[in-house]
């Protein structure tokens, strides 16, 4: 049976490999056509490392314990159908909208 240290540990891996994530996406052609938008990824992504380093050290020092907890909430599935409503009837009547989703 895993410890709790081991569970907290555990949790602190979804925003690393979040983060890793996405400095993988800054090195993808798409993205570094744009000098911006690469320096604008390999920021955040510094910035989240940062972040998580913080909170891996005080949860080490028995400050904080991060945990996960899924909140499914109705207003949420509403959100995200009427988001895909629009794109799809948007891309009913101007294809470009269509060819961007691919």
């Amino acid at each position: 049976m895993p410890t709790a240290d081991a569970a907290q540990a555990r949790n602190l891996w979804i925003p690393a490999a979040l983060s890793v994530g996405l400095v993988c996406l800054s090195v993808t052609p798409r993205v570094l056509a744009n000098d911006v938008l690469t320096a604008s990824f390999r920021v955040a992504a510094a910035l989240l490392l940062a972040w998580l380093a913080v909170v891996a050290a005080r949860t080490r020092a028995g400050r904080v314990a991060p945990r996960l907890s899924i909140a499914l909430r109705k207003q949420h599935y509403i959100q995200a159908l009427c988001q895909i409503a629009v794109l799809a009837w948007w891309g009913w009547y101007w294809r470009p909208v269509y060819d961007m989703s691919a």
